[in-house]
């Protein structure tokens, strides 16, 4: 720096130190096990870890594992991790709005990725309902009396597999409300056919499918706020 003459030279100002980035944000979260044992739940912009003193590495997991390799039940604040092995996680209050912030809005790729999954298996229920509510023929020699055809078990089986198909090929988030009244409708004439002299086991499968609709209706609510955009904005990185 020049100066005027007689006048000393002014040192020049030191260049401002680097920022350190700024640390991940970090929960403490409890097994939802007998040993409750207590994780850590780090979240950084484009993946998680989870650290436990029992655990000799991290396990660590990217967004885009995220409903595959574990999923978030937000109705009862339950982190369910799938692999490397199966382990459920209670959140706190603090904990839960934390992952939310992390996980960003929902996006049309969340959906497709939970119908998936909720409907990994509901073919071939679909079929085995349709196929046993078809007229079967007896056998009068052996005492057989022929059974006649359940227009609405058949109806409830060919609807169930038109739900699949929704599911698969044009997912929207009414299919969750769609099918949890199906369950719901399912399940009370399961127990009608119980009160009325049918085996009472029954009722554990109609007390299943009850689950299955109060899901149904959870995740129609989860899904409320959601983007179309299929890819979660990333976070600017830190100057």
């Amino acid at each position: 720096m020049t100066t005027e003459p007689g006048i000393p030279e002014l040192p020049e100002p030191p260049a401002p130190a680097a920022q350190p980035p700024p640390l991940p944000p970090r929960v403490e979260i409890e097994e939802v096990s007998q040993t409750k044992r207590k994780w850590i739940l780090e979240l950084h912009p484009d993946h998680l870890a989870l650290h436990s003193e029992f655990e000799p590495r991290p396990w660590v997991f990217t967004r885009g594992e995220l409903w595959d390799k574990l999923e978030l039940m937000a109705p009862i604040k339950v982190l369910a991790v799938r692999k490397p092995r199966a382990i459920n996680f209670k959140l706190s209050p603090e904990a839960l709005e934390a992952f939310k912030q992390w996980m960003g809005p929902l996006m049309s790729a969340d959906l497709r990725k939970v119908l998936k999954k909720r409907y990994s298996w509901v073919l071939p229920i679909a079929f085995i309902i349709a196929a046993t509510s078809l007229p079967m023929p007896g056998d009068p020699a052996q005492g057989i009396k022929p059974v006649p055809i359940d227009p609405l078990g058949l109806a409830l089986g060919l609807l169930l597999g038109g739900i699949w198909v929704w599911a698969r090929y044009r997912p929207m988030r009414i299919i969750f409300l769609v099918d949890a009244v199906w369950f719901a409708f399912v399940a009370a004439r399961n127990i009608l056919n119980v009160l009325g002299g049918s085996n009472k086991w029954w009722l554990l499968f109609s007390v299943w499918l009850l689950l299955l609709a109060y899901w149904g209706v959870k995740w129609f609510v989860h899904f409320g706020p959601m983007r179309e955009a299929e890819n979660r904005p990333q976070p600017a990185p830190s100057p």
